[in-house]
């Protein structure tokens, strides 16, 4: 697990939270979890 710190411009996408949890084994893993759990990030994280 992977603690992920949130910047405040997208924290209204992850319920305000200053940090949070993904899993992965790769920065590409932590990413995709984290637009599956957060899926109002995606376009933020992929084009």
């Amino acid at each position: 697990m992977t603690a992920v710190r949130i910047p405040p411009t997208l924290r209204t996408e992850v319920g305000g939270e200053r940090q949070v949890e993904a899993f992965g084994e790769s920065v590409r893993d932590v990413l995709e979890d984290l637009a599956r759990r957060y899926p109002a990030l995606q376009p933020q994280l992929f084009e």
